[in-house]
């Protein structure tokens, strides 16, 4: 019985985020820091006595902008590609749907997928500005 008490707290403990005495849950739920750091919870930035807001933090990119296909047709739409990684942007704009086109965006991450093609899912980005190149 000690064995089994034991075994599920060192497993507790392994699942945690720990800094100086604090300790978290290993629950993704980012939220932006007033430093303007992404912390993976809400517990992780109140350890760090950060002010902070709901989601991911920011981000600016230059992104490659690319038609996949008719979405009726299994297509996947306009996607943005960064750095090898291949994004659904939520709120882009027509102006900006000119294929292999180049655009800096700001934009925030989002923890869903957009589901398209045959079994293909590619992550969601919300769009904040279009920024000049």
């Amino acid at each position: 019985m000690k064995v089994t008490i034991l075994f599920f707290i060192g497993l507790f403990a392994m699942s945690c985020y720990r800094d100086e005495g604090c300790i978290c849950p290993a629950i993704y739920s980012p939220v932006c820091g007033d430093d303007g750091k992404t912390y993976s919870s809400p517990c992780e930035a109140d350890c760090q006595k950060m002010n902070y807001t709901a989601g991911a933090c920011p981000e600016t990119g230059v992104f490659r902008i690319t038609y996949f296909g008719d979405p009726a047709a299994d297509g996947c739409d306009w996607v943005a590609q960064l750095s090898g990684t291949t994004y659904h942007i939520i709120g882009l704009p027509d102006s900006l749907k000119i294929e292999d086109s180049m655009v800096r965006l700001r934009y925030r991450k989002r923890l869903d997928y957009f589901q398209c093609g045959f079994s293909m899912a590619y992550e969601k980005l919300d769009l904040l500005n279009v920024l000049p190149n």
